[in-house]
């Protein structure tokens, strides 16, 4: 059985990486393609969790390969290996914390750079903590996750569009996903359980962004007849 949930994790966090570099790539095309900043910052911040991906994968594979070469934790055997884990790991945190404050920067009505700037410097101020405590990082998370929420249920109330209803259960589902993590740990089936949601979550972005570029493709056929 764990054998098969640890596969199963493999997999899940292999897909996602497919769909959030697929993501990166269609958010920068529809930047292209209209000119909107929050685009940019869209596809920059599936890029960053793409990386964050690989960073995390990186860091199982080192945390697999010193327990099996070394299964009785040799402290000189392992000593140049455990750094490195944890570097990895901490570049995970950093990259997925960034990546979640760009949401902000994108969903929310803040544009003043002093308060952004305030965000980002706190953002950086918990990246020490959430780099210890498992919990305290989901916990970051799901309140970066309920500040993007907020803002968008305000932006959906006063204009009411299929494209802000479906980033609402995209969040709601990245939301979902941090709050099985913090209540339930970091076991392998519950990551995997995580990890499933949170890839229906990046395949509801990825509508999003291949939603924007039917619409202009449309309206560039238009333009031609």
């Amino acid at each position: 059985m764990v054998f098969v949930m640890h596969n199963i994790y493999y997999f899940l966090n292999i897909v996602s990486v497919i769909v959030a570099a697929i993501i990166a790539i269609y958010g920068y095309k529809a930047y292209r393609l209209t000119h909107e900043k929050k685009y940019a910052f869209f596809g920059l911040s599936f890029l960053l969790q793409f990386v964050g991906y690989i960073i995390l994968i990186t860091a199982f594979i080192v945390h697999k390969t010193t327990t099996y070469l070394f299964p009785g934790a040799v402290p000189e055997a392992i000593k140049n290996i455990v750094p490195l884990y944890h570097s990895i790991y901490g570049a995970y945190i950093l990259f997925t914390l960034i990546a979640y404050t760009l949401f902000i920067l994108i969903y929310s009505e803040i544009h003043r750079k002093s308060e952004l700037t305030l965000i980002g410097f706190l953002i950086l101020a918990l990246m020490y903590p959430s780099y210890h405590s498992f919990r305290f990082f989901n916990a970051v998370v799901i309140g970066l996750l309920l500040f993007v929420i907020y803002y968008q249920l305000m932006n959906y109330k006063e204009k009411k569009e299929l494209n802000k209803l479906i980033v609402i259960l995209a969040f709601i589902l990245f939301l979902a996903s941090h709050i099985v993590l913090f209540f339930l740990g970091p076991t392998t089936g519950v990551v995997a359980l995580a990890y499933t949601i949170q890839l229906f979550s990046f395949l509801l972005f990825l509508t999003i962004v291949l939603r924007i570029e039917l619409k202009w493709q449309r309206k560039e056929d238009q333009k031609l007849k």
